[in-house]
């Protein structure tokens, strides 16, 4: 159970039990269990996190502006060479309008740092 998500963290329920071996992670069936048990997570609807798709535009729109105030000569030069391959914030609108607004997928919750000492066992 998550009790409160707040930046930079959130306060969740302890699971009694120990973590789980490598031996265990590469076993087939606990695996499985492993994954059915995130996807339950991963698609709460009542989990207290944003579902708002705006992770990519936000993030995009944050590197442009700090891009604006690079000042270290080296940067700069990489900076320059980027822009003479992508025109960014083009790139951005036919990603918006092209792919995510037309996606039909729902935003859950997920992540990629499944490991033994992360995942529980009882």
């Amino acid at each position: 159970k998550i009790y409160a998500v707040f930046p930079g963290g959130r306060l969740e329920e302890f699971i009694y039990g120990r973590s789980l071996s490598i031996r265990e992670m590469r076993d087939a069936a606990c695996s499985k269990s492993v994954a059915v048990q995130m996807a339950r997570l991963h698609c709460a609807r009542d989990l207290p996190v944003v579902k708002e798709p705006r992770w990519f535009s936000d993030t995009v729109a944050s590197w442009l502006t700090e891009s604006e105030n690079i000042e270290k000569p080296d940067d700069l030069l990489v900076l320059r060479k980027i822009e003479t391959l992508l025109d960014i914030p083009k790139e951005k609108l036919w990603i918006e309008n092209e792919i995510l607004a037309t996606t039909t997928s729902p935003v859950v919750f997920c992540h990629n740092d499944v490991y033994e000492a992360r995942d529980r066992k009882s």
